[in-house]
């Protein structure tokens, strides 16, 4: 009996630690880290695309007065879309899932703890901004090696597809039939007439 106790003391402490986090935890894990932050990262991230477009539909010229409407009457739909899909609110359930997917108790309890510092209230607050230029760094980078890497790819691809493709269908050589000789041509001999003497 003495040594079952503490085996059953260690399995329900072991138990405690790997439990699921609550819902209310995961929740003030999301308000704490600010995700709803990332909402409006989005929106500067989709006005600076829009810009870019804009900048090359321009070429070189400037915006006109029905310019400007046409991008004052674009701004509201854009943001209607993305708020239909990905507004603040539905961002925020979004992560409380994962956290509560891939954290217990004991790690939501250490990083509410971590959020709830100055330092951790810092990182919350840059960290969309983090996110976006890492992005936009590795958006870079993916630039430069997108064609090399996709010919590697196709190349893999094929030497994959040769390996893997049927043989060829086996065709029986052509017959070649000789050709019969000719029988030579039979000339008729030309008759000939008998001249009249005077």
């Amino acid at each position: 009996m003495k040594r079952i106790l503490p085996s059953l003391l260690l399995a329900a402490a072991v138990s405690l630690h790997a439990a699921p986090p609550s819902q209310p935890s995961v929740e003030k894990l999301a308000t704490l880290a600010k995700v709803e932050k990332i909402h409006d990262a989005m929106l500067v991230q989709l006005q600076l695309s829009m810009d870019s477009y804009v900048k090359q539909a321009l070429r070189g010229g400037t915006l006109t007065p029905a310019d400007q409407a046409v991008l004052d009457a674009f701004h509201p739909q854009m943001i209607s879309m993305v708020d239909e899909q990905l507004s603040g609110p539905k961002i925020k359930a979004m992560f409380e899932e994962v956290y509560a997917e891939l954290f217990t108790q004991e790690e939501v309890d250490g990083l509410i703890a971590f959020y709830g510092t100055p330092v951790g209230q810092v990182f919350a607050d840059k960290q969309p901004l983090i996110s976006g230029k890492v992005g936009a760094l590795i958006g870079q980078r993916a630039g430069q090696m997108g064609m090399r890497l996709q010919m590697a790819m196709y190349s893999a691809a094929q030497k994959i597809a040769k390996a893997h493709a049927p043989p060829p269908p086996v065709t029986k050589p052509a017959v070649t039939v000789p050709a019969k000789p000719m029988a030579p041509a039979v000339t008729q001999p030309t008759p000939v007439t008998p001249q009249k003497t005077n």
